[in-house]
């Protein structure tokens, strides 16, 4: 069986959910068996699964599998539904259709959050103390059940950590501590209980994943983990039961010295990359190298219709790029300044996924300067991005190392050219395959290369049927191809 190894599934991350989206249909397509294992805590991950077409039955989270809690049924309870809080004992304050109170003689006692986009489900409840401080989070599960309990210290830092059965018992508990410096409390053990009627106590959240990983592989002799997470490569590299075949998938490999030390850390890893010039890039490390492409494109897709590009007005470009980079932010919104020069109701949306605390201010503060705060957008919602492109007639991969192929595949599947760097390691398949052009780094070049296509329609036609063309080379066919050759090797 082929075992899928992500981080999470999130609204947040559209790069990720479209290839994954893509992996399974060439896995189903293939025949292969297969599950998707997700590693960090997600009360929303059904949503997420449901809005993304992905069953259920197919995914695994880690947390998930210790509660009992895989593939269960969905239920919707208001907090008039819950047992501890009976309606005779508390006063219900309702405000509006976000949240209520809970309240003993006009004392408040809990804040009850509403699950979004429902009528009343629980979120979360936040309990008080005495001194109105909050003392204890009780977080729900989308699909209807007490997930988790966060304990906090005097300070409003979190003591304990307590993930529960949809029956009611408790299973996972993480303990948090005061580190060295007596400010910040620090993570510093993790405890299983009555597991198959073991217990564990584990140092981290690693040995927690391990013993999950080797739960999910125990009775397959032929197990392969594809490693979608490359930071997670050494947890693929010790305490596993068996010999299960390790692969780990590169969508960028133009950082050389840490693809070395995923290979130091796992020596029997196989590596997966998107185009053969990725794979002629890497070869060199000594590594099995395999073309495993993630993208896909059905016959459904590829017969759907969308707008003229013409008519896709006022003209908007999508860009994919590294919200965290300053000197390649400032160099795209000095080139859409050329742009708006040019054409001054033409739009740019940047397209990046939330990393950590991504600072925005600067670049709004940038764009309000240069009087562009009106026509260039940031989209940081995964569900909207494909809305994005149905209405762009450019797309921009104007980064080093940002930017996947199956970014590419959604805008050739739209008629949309791809204009990318040339030292974006993605440039020569884009141009090899007809889907777009490459340009130099730097603003005026991705202006010129903007406002050649948008301001000359015969020449933007053409590049769109360029475009579409390259599908042909996108298939769910030819993808499915190259995976049946990973497997006969």
């Amino acid at each position: 069986m082929e075992y899928l190894i992500l981080d999470t599934v999130s609204d947040a991350k559209f790069e990720q959910n479209n290839t994954l989206k893509q992996q399974i249909s060439i896995l189903k397509q293939a025949g292969s068996d297969f599950k998707v294992l997700t590693r960090d805590y997600n009360r929303y991950q059904a949503k997420h699964l449901k809005e993304l077409g992905i069953a259920e039955d197919k995914v695994v989270n880690m947390f998930d599998f210790f509660q009992n809690a895989v593939n269960i049924p969905h239920a919707q309870p208001t907090i008039h539904d819950l047992p501890q809080i009976p309606a005779e004992a508390y006063e219900i304050q309702p405000h509006g259709s976000n949240f209520n109170e809970l309240r003993d003689g006009g004392k408040l006692l809990a804040h009850q959050q509403v699950m979004p986009e429902t009528f009343g489900q629980v979120d979360y409840i936040r309990y008080y103390d005495q001194y109105g401080n909050y003392s204890t989070i009780e977080y729900y599960d989308v699909r209807g059940f007490k997930t988790m309990e966060q304990y906090f210290h005097p300070n409003g830092q979190v003591a304990y950590e307590f993930w529960y059965k949809p029956s009611g018992e408790r299973v996972v508990e993480a303990i948090y501590m005061f580190g060295p410096d007596k400010k910040e409390v620090i993570n510093t053990s993790w405890h299983v209980n009555d597991f198959k009627g073991d217990s564990y106590e584990l140092d981290n959240i690693d040995q927690l994943f391990s013993l999950f990983l080797n739960e999910q592989i125990a009775d397959d002799d032929q197990a392969r983990l594809i490693n979608d997470t490359p930071d997670s490569i050494h947890l693929l590299s010790s305490d596993l039961i068996g010999n299960p075949e390790i692969y780990l998938k590169l969508s960028q490999v133009n950082d050389r010295d840490a693809i070395k030390k995923y290979l130091e850390i796992t020596p029997a890893a196989k590596l997966l990359v998107d185009t053969d010039d990725q794979a002629a890039i890497i070869e060199p490390l000594g590594a099995p190298v395999f073309v495993d492409p993630e993208y896909g494109l059905t016959n459904t897709e590829l017969l759907r219709s969308y707008a003229d590009i013409t008519k896709r007005l006022p003209e908007n470009v999508i860009a994919f790029t590294d919200l965290r980079s300053s000197e390649e932010i400032n160099t795209l919104i000095n080139a859409w300044r050329i742009v708006h020069e040019a054409n001054d109701t033409a739009t740019l949306t940047i397209v990046g996924s939330p990393i950590g605390a991504t600072n925005l201010t600067p670049i709004f503060n940038k764009l309000k300067e240069l009087n562009l705060f009106e026509l260039v957008s940031i989209q940081l919602d995964a569900k909207k991005v494909p809305e994005v492109y149905d209405r762009s007639t450019l797309m921009l991969l104007p980064s080093t190392m940002y930017g996947t192929t199956s970014n590419v595949a959604e805008a050739a599947l739209r008629s949309i050219q791809t204009v990318v760097v040339d030292d974006n390691e993605l440039a020569a398949w884009v141009a090899s395959i007809g889907a777009g052009s490459t340009v130099e780094k730097d603003a005026v070049n991705l202006a010129d290369a903007i406002i050649n296509l948008v301001k000359n329609p015969e020449t933007l036609i053409k590049a769109s049927q360029a475009a579409h063309s390259a599908t042909n080379q996108l298939s769910l066919e030819n993808s499915v191809a190259k995976w049946e050759a990973v497997l006969n090797n």
